[in-house]
């Protein structure tokens, strides 16, 4: 947070259920290989692609994880 900025401007965009630590690295991972892609011609592509998101249950989102 920038000094004097006001803590409400930060809570604003702020979501205390994540790592901010995480996120920050995780998005520096994706950027770097985009544009590694398209401003370097580095073949990156393997580090963009994620795996199919698995589908849900019937009923499996109704009720938390660790019930």
């Amino acid at each position: 947070m920038l000094p004097g900025a006001p803590v409400e401007d930060y809570m604003h965009y702020a979501e205390p259920a994540w790592n901010e630590h995480r996120i920050n690295n995780i998005n520096q991972h994706f950027v770097a290989a985009f544009l590694g892609i398209h401003l370097k011609g580095i073949d990156y592509k393997k580090y963009l692609d994620l795996p199919a998101p698995r589908p849900l249950r019937v009923g499996q989102a109704s009720k938390p994880a660790w019930l």
